[in-house]
């Protein structure tokens, strides 16, 4: 798909160098003369020499070595308007230099560096052209322009080309009096960075285009099509929406943005085709902001906002974020994703999604918006996507889509919300669903998303063997506390067939989950109910018209007169329960609640409603009750043999475990939690595991967690601020107010802040943290093994908990979770189905809309947990490595791979010994993974590093 993309969008200009015609030769001895000339006239005074001749096929007037601006130019001065200057090693600018319409040639390696407080170089456009700094076609990249030193730019219609780094700021330069306006960075590997610079702000940044069209083959030593990033900010401070009144442009490179360790705020840009370099294995490429370990807040509504259009992956990557706000952008086409947001390890750390437009007609659309919620304690809410308007209405998509995927890795305690965010699919694919939440946390909130439409100009609809599309997925969730509440889902049905499997898909959410006053309207299935939902509650909603208004296949409990209403027809059944329920339905035969159980002789087994008057309270008053099942459990009747019954009797432990107030509710159970502990029995280590690990993220103090709680809040308000202050800046003439655009600086001022303040608070908090997740890490290690499904969890456990003191995954930890996920739950237990979950997200996506009763194979062994073998002995020299790795292993080997953090195959190959040696001159520097396997198909793991 590469190379069909670049057939038709790849351009060339002509080469730079170029031969010269009589004319140009005669234009050349003009110019000479006339060099020679000013020599004369400027007089022995002034060192500014002529030193005509040609580089690159180019005429040049003056030469510049090594050399100062104030010994070329003492006193002050500049070379004449239209001459053309070659430097050939560096340019210190040292005083203030103007340019008017200067040429400067750069030589190899050659550059120019600002220092100097009060220095400010500055370039302009001259009569018939423009400052242009450029290197040779036939030679390499130049180095750029370095700021430092208190100095600052100035520049307006200056083009650059061909530099490694084409504008540099590093520490010390001047942080709020550089201009670049109406500018070209074109054919560098890299546009502007920034590196080590807090408080950082253009006077004025406008009109700028990086990267633009047509694009030319890089110089040497970067022999590409794509150059890397536009803007590249490292350790720093920076908001690129101040003094941004007129929009800029970003193109075509591998990263339009790249941030790190940095607080950052965007406004009034354009992101375009950002490409992948086939030539480079990066898995990330094509992004059009990536920012990791940082704080990034993206602004602008109307002619200010922001736009992304048509990236090979994603709009923007937010990897391990401290804090992200994205607010009014538009997202058109994105090729992967819109907005993506992986490895969420940071404590805290809070996500704003909202009032966003996302287009999603990529040919390879994965999800508008994907979210690995970060791990967090109590507090409102930490996790908002709220208002984004999502549509579908081409491409073609081979995959599995979930438009808004937010997935829990790690426990939080706090609130995730998905609030009224409408989706429009008018394509017919049948694998595309809308709203998926899964994993661990409480508290996930799908509230009033009243515009969920499936709704295709076609007529006809997908049979149900073949369509697994839903409108709102919630499956696999472990926590407590979760909502889906007056959301309103639509779709067409022609019989049974419906472009929507199901409006509400509820599967194996064995904690509290409240689904109150939805619609649903002309899918095959309105609610799907499958496995463990032993605190699931339906209640008040209008369950339109479907081939089933109920399919259930589920533990729950009783539906007590719950007032759900069947106001549609029924091609088959207005409830069925595929096999002998459970538990029954409750209705009130008064009818006053009308249509509160399906129409007469439309449910099926014909016992699973009763009649009962009266009627429930509020849907948010529910709470958390134990199941038939669970008294049987307490009882001493069920015994935990088999996975189901070991996975319900752990959940049980679970439970109680965490909730006092339902062990003192429910007689006997504080005696079975109790000599649970005491037998030491296998469930009670593993729901004792799981508590160690989720309760870790709350290890901090309660004034801590008050402290963060408030902080997290404050930044929420804050960017809720920022957008007010951006659709008042909207209504502005003229889309602009200097008054408005003060403002914002200053709340953007206020909340870096309230990050660095936030950032602190996590600093004191991880010595706890980590103690705890040690804790959790030394208990889930001595966990047993026997069977099948107690290797299965432990092997997540572990997984889960090296991710989350930070060490990354590796391609051994992948084979493991594909074996596990390969499994059937029946026999490998419910933790199966937690396996896809740590996988790359691209991949984990082909199990979101599996069906684990019959679409699964057989465990391959039985004997995980012994899969990595004692790694003591394993010799990594030199580590850190710098050309070559060599690696000595205290057993014999017989294949290998190394990955580089990504989970990126880096090399691999067969050993037939003990040792083996890899070069890597050509790796890019950063953390590696080695991963050997011995002769019994056993483990050795490694981690060393490469510093180039």
């Amino acid at each position: 798909m590469k190379d069909f993309r670049r057939k038709f969008t790849l351009k060339h200009r002509p080469l730079k160098c170029k031969a010269h015609t009589q004319a140009s030769f005669l234009a050349l001895f003009s110019k000479i003369f006339m060099t020679a000339a000013l020599f004369f006239t400027l007089g022995s005074a002034n060192p500014l020499r002529a030193q005509g001749g040609i580089f690159c096929g180019q005429a040049y007037d003056f030469a510049v070595n090594n050399q100062k601006a104030s010994d070329i130019f003492p006193g002050g001065g500049s070379w004449p308007a239209n001459s053309t200057v070659f430097v050939t090693g560096t340019l210190t600018v040292d005083q203030s230099l103007f340019l008017s319409g200067i040429t400067f040639l750069m030589n190899t390696n050659a550059s120019i560096v600002v220092k100097g407080v009060g220095t400010v170089l500055a370039g302009a456009g001259g009569p018939g052209t423009s400052t242009r700094f450029r290197g040779c076609s036939t030679g390499a990249m130049w180095n750029g322009i370095s700021v430092t030193g208190g100095a600052l730019i100035n520049f307006n219609g200056v083009r650059m080309e061909d530099a490694v780094t084409a504008i540099f700021f590093i520490a010390g330069a001047n942080k709020t009096g550089s201009r670049i306006d109406n500018c070209t960075l074109e054919d560098n590997y890299n546009g502007i960075r920034f590196l080590g610079l807090p408080g950082f702000s253009f006077s004025s940044f406008n009109n700028n285009h990086i990267q633009s069209s047509p694009i030319g083959m890089l110089l040497p030593p970067y022999n590409s099509n794509e150059a890397f990033r536009a803007i590249w900010i490292s350790n720093s401070t920076v908001d690129l929406g101040a003094g941004a009144i007129i929009r800029n442009w970003i193109e075509g490179h591998r990263y339009g943005i790249f941030c790190n360790s940095s607080t950052v705020r965007v406004a009034n840009m354009s992101f375009i085709n950002s490409v992948d370099d086939i030539s480079v294995a990066d898995t990330l490429d094509g992004t059009d902001i990536y920012a990791v370990l940082s704080n990034l807040i993206v602004t602008g509504v109307g002619v200010n906002n922001c736009t992304f259009f048509n990236a090979y992956n994603s709009g923007i990557i937010s990897r391990n974020t401290r804090s992200l706000s994205v607010n009014g952008a538009l997202f058109n086409s994105e090729n992967k994703y819109g907005i993506r947001c992986p490895q969420s390890i940071v404590l805290s750390a809070p996500i704003n999604i909202f009032s966003n437009t996302f287009i999603m007609n990529g040919v390879g659309t994965v999800s508008a918006i994907y979210v690995e919620r970060p791990p967090s304690g109590p507090a409102a809410i930490n996790v908002l996507i709220k208002d984004n308007n999502i549509s579908m209405s081409g491409g073609h998509q081979k995959t599995p889509v979930v438009m808004v995927d937010v997935q829990g890795k790690f426990e939080a305690a706090d609130i995730t919300s998905i609030d009224h965010n409408p989706i429009n699919i008018s394509v017919t694919w049948p694998r595309l669903s809308g709203i998926r939440v899964t994993g661990k946390g409480h508290n996930y909130n799908i509230v009033n998303n009243d515009a969920l439409n499936w709704i295709p100009s076609s007529n006809s609809p997908y049979p149900p063997t073949t369509v697994t599309s839903r409108g709102i997925i919630a499956n696999d969730l472990t926590g407590f506390n979760h909502l889906i509440n007056n959301n309103t889902i639509t779709s067409k049905l022609n019989g049974i067939n419906s472009f929507l499997r199901a409006a509400i898909y509820l599967d194996n959410n064995p904690l509290t989950t409240r689904v109150c006053a939805n619609n649903t309207i002309l899918t095959h299935k309105g609610f799907e109910c499958l496995k463990a939902l032993n605190g699931t509650t339906l209640k008040q909603n209008n369950i339109g018209s479907a081939a089933y208004g109920i399919y259930c296949k589920a533990f729950m409990s009783n539906q007590d007169r719950f007032e759900n209403r069947w106001v549609g027809t029924y091609a088959t059944w207005g409830a069925l329960y595929d096999g002998t329920p459970p538990f029954n339905f409750f209705y009130d035969p008064g009818n006053a609640i009308p249509n509160d159980a399906p129409p007469g002789g439309s449910w099926d087994p014909v016992t699973w409603f009763f009649p009962k008057q009266g009627s429930d309270g509020a849907c948010l008053n529910l709470r958390d009750t134990l199941t038939e099942k669970e008294y049987l459990i307490i009882g001493g009747s069920v015994p935990d043999g088999s996975a189901p019954d070991w996975d319900a009797r752990r959940w049980l432990l679970y439970k109680l475990m965490n909730d006092a107030n339902l062990v003192a509710a429910n007689p006997g159970s504080a005696a079975f939690l109790a000599a649970s502990e005491t037998a030491g029995t296998s469930t009670w280590k593993f729901a004792r595991a799981e508590y160690l690990f989720d309760h870790a993220w709350l290890s901090p103090t309660s004034a801590q967690q008050g402290q963060i709680a408030n902080l997290t809040a404050h930044y929420r308000s804050l960017s809720e601020q920022m957008a007010v202050l951006d659709q008042q800046m909207a209504a502005s003439p003229g889309g602009y107010s200097a008054v408005i655009a003060q403002q914002l600086a200053d709340k953007f001022t206020e909340l870096i802040e309230t990050t660095d303040t936030l950032e602190l608070q996590r600093g004191n908090a991880a010595p706890a943290l980590q103690t705890s997740l040690q804790n959790a890490m030394t208990f889930a290690q001595a966990l047993p093994q026997t069977t099948v499904f107690e290797g299965n969890l432990k092997n997540i456990l572990l997984i889960a908990l090296r991710e989350s003191q930070g060490d990354s995954l590796v391609e051994a930890d992948f084979s493991i979770l594909r074996t596990i996920a390969a499994q059937c739950p029946e026999l490998g237990g419910i933790s199966v189905r937690r396996a896809a979950m740590w996988m790359i997200h691209e991949e984990g996506m082909a199990y979101s809309d599996i069906d684990w009763d019959s679409n699964c194979g057989q465990p391959r062994f039985e004997n995980q947990g012994q899969l990595f073998a004692n790694t003591d002995g394993i010799q990594v020299m030199p580590n850190p490595a710098h050309d070559q790795v060599r690696f000595i292993f205290p057993v014999a080997t017989t294949t290998w791979v190394i990955c580089d953090v990504t989970g990126r195959i880096a090399a691999s190959g067969d050993t037939s010994g003990n040792s083996f040696e890899v070069e890597t001159n050509q790796w890019a520097s950063g953390i590696y993974f080695l991963t050997a396997r011995t002769i019994d198909n056993k483990a050795l793991t490694a981690k060393f590093s490469i510093i180039h």
